[in-house]
């Protein structure tokens, strides 16, 4: 029998290498990287700013590939927000993932105002990032290299800030969230429970935005136990 799959979908500015770092845990997966254009892989492709844009990019991707109740959805910041879009999308088309896991986001959101990062000012843009983590004082000093990424992360943060806000969407299929406990929002984890009709859990990991990068083996182990074992992983 073939291994499940796992299709990992990366943080704005992110790329196909962005999960490198979790790799060599996922040994029991068949291992998909799936990017969006104008970065890694696509960088010579025209970069996405629509929703409904990406999320028809990101299921062309998996549809063909996916094992229906078998494999899994990994996102991380924006990248949970298009896996749990494109996870409506595939049960729409009766080929739903077993489990989709969320990370580094509390979820689509109601009656809050989100922020709009990508309508910032130069400076304030740069501040924004240095706030998140994830990017080197170096590569925010490297003029040309900023340069070319800050159209890319605007568009990123475009898409997010739009795929928070439709939040009317409910899926059947489970849920598990992941986030880092020194993140502003992590009170706000269970918000993921109202978008799905199936089995909810949750697990905080010490860090800040980028936490996964410290707890690689500790989510590998949470991502074998959503594919493998019948019951979800334990709210933490």
């Amino acid at each position: 029998m073939t291994k499940p799959r796992i299709f990992l979908l990366h943080y704005a500015g992110g790329s196909s290498y962005s999960f490198q770092f979790l790799q060599p845990y996922l040994s029991q997966f068949d291992v998909h990287t799936v990017e969006l254009p104008g970065r890694g892989k696509r960088i010579k492709e025209n970069i996405i700013r629509e929703t409904s844009a990406a999320v028809t990019d990101i299921l062309y991707q998996i549809k063909e590939k996916i094992q229906p109740g078998r494999d899994i959805l990994l996102g991380h910041s924006m990248g949970a927000l298009l896996a749990f879009h494109v996870t409506h999308a595939l049960e729409q088309m009766d080929i739903a993932p077993k489990h989709l896991i969320v990370s580094g986001n509390a979820g689509p959101r109601d009656n809050e105002d989100i922020k709009a990062v990508y309508k910032l000012d130069h400076q304030s843009f740069k501040e924004e990032l240095k706030r998140i983590g994830g990017v080197s004082d170096e590569f925010l000093e490297n003029a040309e290299l900023y340069e070319f990424y800050e159209p890319i992360l605007r568009a990123d943060f475009k898409l997010s800030h739009d795929l928070s806000a439709l939040n009317n969407i409910i899926i059947r299929t489970p849920i598990h969230a992941f986030m880092g406990t020194d993140e502003t929002n992590y009170s706000n984890i269970e918000n993921w429970r109202l978008y799905t009709q199936g089995a909810f859990s949750h697990e905080g990991l010490k860090g800040g935005h980028f936490f996964l990068h410290d707890h690689a083996a500790s989510i590998a182990k949470t991502l074998t136990s959503c594919a493998f074992d019948q019951q979800t992983a334990p709210v933490k």
